[in-house]
């Protein structure tokens, strides 16, 4: 089957397998899959993230209705029912560090720092299906190696089962993560596309919120009409900008008010509200309470046990960022009544 007639088959109504965690998994919250020679496929989903890292050879992966040549070096990430296959492999030799979110022992906290996580987590796999998809994210052949030695590692500790070792290879898991994030070279292509920049931003709000922002430098730095900038950054995101930036200081806001010496005022200067009445009503809509009442509901003593938020991963709203920190800080959960428009 030539390459042309390999995509046509897409065009077809293929059965589409969908494969689930206890088909990867042994236990616990991580599984490292090794596939010496993938072959074509057909179309299939997974309940859990894919962490793909091409270790030699080539191919086509097809995703999301595109067509995107990989090989050596190449990394992505195939989030949980997002349909993928492969077709016109050559030697592709790969392997998956999969990871099911809901049961880490921690959320990704503030990896979504990094640009490289941004990319890879969020902007890659929700770009518009429209928009012409840059060059895989790669990795020099000494990272991929090292990145192949650290999940051989996970691969034997997950063999001996020794006491503890679910956590521990989920631990290692997150030591793989931010090897990657890190080693993602800001050079290149697809880092220093408008999508590229988008990340960076995307990392510099969740690190910074309290900073001014400006959407119209924001686009230009984009490279994007502002209507664009609007339109993919909601798509990514779930919210509009002004929404998204919102949200972060909130959830800055959380965690200052666990200091008691601050005042309302000081916390909500502290996170870039210049008028503590607007940012008690912010609050106020995203947490279904007030910084007051937030503030005592964290205290031994609290009367208001029943209104404290709770972290919960999996609460994240129809539309979110695929892995963003905002759905583990409290009252990001729809399953607590967020009274968020």
């Amino acid at each position: 089957m030539n390459d042309e007639s390999a995509k046509n088959k897409h065009k077809k109504d293929i059965p589409m397998k969908k494969t689930s965690h206890a088909d990867n998994f042994q236990e616990g919250a991580v599984g490292v899959v090794r596939i010496r020679n993938q072959k074509p496929n057909n179309p299939h989903c997974h309940t859990f993230t894919e962490v793909v890292l091409i270790l030699s050879g080539e191919g086509i992966h097809y995703t999301r209705q595109k067509h995107i040549p990989i090989a050596c070096g190449d990394v992505f990430v195939i989030p949980p029912g997002q349909v993928h296959d492969y077709f016109s492999t050559r030697h592709l030799r790969l392997v998956n560090l999969l990871i099911d979110q809901n049961k880490m022992p921690l959320p990704f906290l503030d990896l979504e720092d990094l640009p490289g996580f941004q990319y890879l987590f969020n902007v890659e796999p929700r770009l518009p299906l429209a928009d012409s998809l840059p060059k895989r994210l790669s990795l020099s052949f000494e990272d991929i190696l090292e990145c192949d030695r650290m999940l051989a590692g996970i691969e034997a500790m997950m063999k001996t089962r020794a006491p503890g070792f679910r956590y521990q290879a989920a631990v290692e898991a997150y030591r793989v993560i931010y090897y990657i994030c890190t080693h993602v070279s800001a050079e290149h292509p697809s880092m220093k596309s408008g999508y590229g920049r988008l990340a960076e931003i995307l990392s510099r709000i969740a690190s910074q919120p309290q900073q001014s922002y400006d959407l119209t430098r924001l686009a230009q730095e984009s490279c994007l009409s502002q209507r664009s900038f609007r339109r993919i950054f909601q798509r990514i995101t779930g919210m509009p900008p002004l929404r998204y930036i919102n949200r972060m200081r909130i959830r800055l806001a959380c965690e200052l008010l666990k200091k008691p010496d601050l005042t309302i005022e000081e916390v909500a200067n502290s996170v870039g509200f210049d008028d503590s009445n607007y940012f008690s009503r912010q609050f106020r809509k995203i947490m279904n309470m007030a910084p007051r009442e937030y503030r005592q509901s964290l205290m031994p003593d609290s009367r208001f046990p029943s209104k404290t938020p709770h972290v919960n991963s999996q609460n994240m709203r129809n539309g979110a960022p695929l892995y963003s920190f905002a759905d583990h800080f409290p009252g990001s959960g729809k399953n607590h009544g967020s009274a968020e428009k």
